[in-house]
């Protein structure tokens, strides 16, 4: 009996443990919700109080209330949990010193009284009210990074104020980086220690940096098997191991239109390197250094946006085309089809009223054919417009399409004379109509 009621006593014990490891954890589920919400007791991103956030996330269709703790993170960083506006939870990693309460966790508290000045004070503290307080704007305070960033392939170690922080391999193929994260506002600085997980194909992680697995016999660390290997848009070095002995061959450019790109090819010990000449896109990109990239120079631009009636030049991959007129006096307009590449319109004769002029390549207004300081004739055919056209006489002239079915010539009459305006529609022009 004696034996029976002690092992009712462990089972009890050990239920006892495992709710409180539940209870422990930085999430749990309270209850189903009725919406989106989100709350913080520290109200908001607040580094130096301990907060628990409130929020409701949705699950299987269904809104749930959770809650999240801020707490401290086995390196000894505070992850903070806050509402991200709209009632969005979120969380924030911030490289301090953390500690523990009965509330959550925050950032230690290291500032000492007694100062009367800024000297007094750490380099990247102020003198506030007679109390040392940190000061994000100081030079001090900014985030340094001696590996130069994000730099898996050479270890390196982050300081911050007094905090201070190495790479360190988390697994043998698992690397914690640490950098200094700037361009974006973290409250209440500029600049902060962060840092991200990261492992690769064909490295291990050695002493706080990511190294080439010995025990592989090729790598490519731009290898895409989407495109089996041949990566033309992201350089890349290839690396094969025979016997101890490793040959490296990073891609590179053979002229400025063409990249040859190293590969692996084969398994096991039949494993081996193959390079491929890969033309880049001749129409918008350049080899320049080991891939191949957008090039601006090879985009196309026409000076006169595709107009009959203006002298323009379309550039292309670093040529020009003028619009200019053939041998029949016919206008060959020059036009960007694409963004990179440039195209000439059929030839075409001026329109009515208009003649052309060689020496620029475009259509101009016909000279007026009226002697200066005369009076017309009295028996000149009066000029009447209506919806659609207009009437000289006994003849009649309708609005049509233009050059290639690109314009609208819209005939008006102006005073007594006919007149033509091209109109360039903004997809194509049908029966008389711009659509």
């Amino acid at each position: 009996m004696v034996r029976a009621t002690h092992l009712h006593h462990l089972l009890i014990l050990s239920a006892l443990l495992l709710l409180i490891s539940a209870c422990a954890t930085e999430q749990s589920l309270v209850g189903k919700a009725t919406g989106k919400y989100c709350t913080d007791s520290d109200n908001g991103n607040n580094k130096d109080v301990p907060g628990t956030m409130r929020y409701s996330e949705l699950r299987n269709g269904v809104w749930t209330d959770m809650v999240r703790t801020d707490s401290c993170e086995p390196d000894g960083t505070l992850k903070e949990y806050w509402c991200n506006p709209p009632n969005n939870g979120t969380k924030i990693l911030h490289a301090c010193a953390c500690e523990s309460t009965a509330t959550g966790a925050k950032c230690k508290t290291t500032t000492a009284s007694g100062c009367s000045k800024d000297l007094d004070c750490d380099t990247f503290q102020r003198c506030n009210n007679g109390v040392c307080r940190d000061d994000p704007s100081s030079k001090d305070y900014e985030c340094k990074d001696d590996d130069g960033g994000w730099e898996p392939y050479k270890k390196g170690t982050v300081e911050q104020a007094r905090e201070r922080r190495e790479d360190r391999c988390e697994s043998n193929t698992l690397l914690k980086e640490w950098f200094c994260e700037t361009g974006v506002v973290k409250w209440p600085f500029t600049s902060v220690m962060t840092y991200r997980y990261e492992g690769k194909y064909g490295y291990i992680c050695e002493n706080g940096e990511l190294k080439v697995d010995p025990t592989l016999g090729c790598v490519d660390d731009d290898y895409d098997p989407s495109l089996g290997g041949k990566n033309p848009k992201k350089g890349g070095t290839t690396r094969l191991t025979v016997n101890g002995r490793t040959q490296v061959q990073p891609d590179r450019c053979k002229n400025a239109a063409t990249l040859v790109e190293y590969a692996c090819i084969g398994s096991g010990a039949s494993m081996a390197l193959q390079y491929y000449e890969i033309d880049c896109d001749w129409r918008s990109e350049s080899c320049v250094v080991n891939q191949c990239v957008p090039d601006a120079t090879k985009r196309c631009v026409d000076s006169d946006g595709d107009n009959v009636f203006t002298p323009g030049v379309v550039t292309d991959d670093g040529r020009s085309y003028p619009d200019r007129c053939d041998s029949l006096g016919r206008i060959i307009e020059w036009y960007c089809k694409n963004e990179y590449e440039g195209d000439q319109k059929p030839a075409a004769d001026c329109p009515y009223n208009y003649v052309r002029d060689a020496t620029k390549g475009a259509c101009v207004p016909k000279p007026s054919t009226t002697p200066p300081n005369t009076t017309p004739p009295s028996t000149a055919v009066t000029c009447k417009a209506f919806s659609g056209y207009i009437e000289m006489g006994t003849s009649r002239e309708f609005d049509s399409c233009a050059f290639g079915n690109i314009y609208l010539r819209k005939t008006s009459c102006s005073g007594n004379e006919p007149r033509a305006e091209y109109i360039k529609c903004p997809t194509q022009c049908i029966q008389a109509r711009c659509y």
